[in-house]
């Protein structure tokens, strides 16, 4: 099964729910998370309008030779759809002063609500350069995140995350492959996690019985 940024989220957050969504299992989409979806797609729509103001654009995965000949200044909702690695990036942008020739012409950009970049932002940007390395070949040395509500831009060294992310994508491979649940634990994440009604479930028959 291929790695998707909807596995990567989920390991960074809870590995159980990692084990869940590895294994297809039924969910119940809270309140919470749906609302927190809208506004991300809310967002994404500004930051688009924004970057389109600035650059020509191309929408969706253009071919190999047209990224190879750097034919697009800004590329919007790329897809990596590869056997090990699907991802969908919200943008690249061509990278118009590469330190050297070998360099990865684009950068992959990230649009985040808040205000704050956090770790886990920066590691989902991680992915999105690791897919992208995949399909084209170079890995990119920098990102961007797009973030906030005045839609500041924050440049992000790659190298030492995306070693964080391989760690991750590695941890989900071997999960995959031993398909054993990790040990049950509530956390901050629950309150917006569409498997919360399970595991409490679970957690309070431990509770009732510590046997279980």
């Amino acid at each position: 099964m291929a790695i998707t940024e909807e596995m990567v989220d989920a390991v960074l957050r809870c590995g159980t729910k990692a084990h869940l969504k590895l294994n297809a299992t039924p969910n119940i989409p809270s309140e919470l998370s749906g609302w927190q979806h809208s506004l991300r797609r809310s967002y994404q729509k500004e930051c688009n309008e924004l970057l389109c103001s600035a650059f020509q654009w191309y929408p969706g995965t253009p071919d190999l030779p047209s990224l190879q000949s750097c034919r697009h200044e800004l590329i919007l909702g790329y897809s990596v759809v590869l056997p090990e690695i699907n991802a969908r990036m919200d943008a690249l942008v061509l990278n118009r002063r590469p330190r050297t020739r070998i360099d990865c012409p684009y950068i992959p950009i990230r649009f985040v609500r808040s205000e704050r970049v956090s770790m886990f932002d920066k590691l989902l940007l991680a992915f999105d350069a690791v897919a992208f390395s995949k399909a084209y070949g170079k890995m990119p040395r920098l990102g961007r995140i797009i973030h906030g509500r005045d839609h500041i831009t924050a440049t992000v060294p790659l190298s030492g995350l995306v070693r964080k992310i391989n760690s991750v994508l590695r941890a989900l491979s071997e999960q995959q492959a031993r398909n054993v649940s990790p040990p049950l634990a509530l956390n901050k994440h629950c309150a917006e996690c569409e498997f919360q009604s399970r595991c409490r479930e679970i957690q309070g028959c431990r509770m009732r019985d510590p046997c279980l």
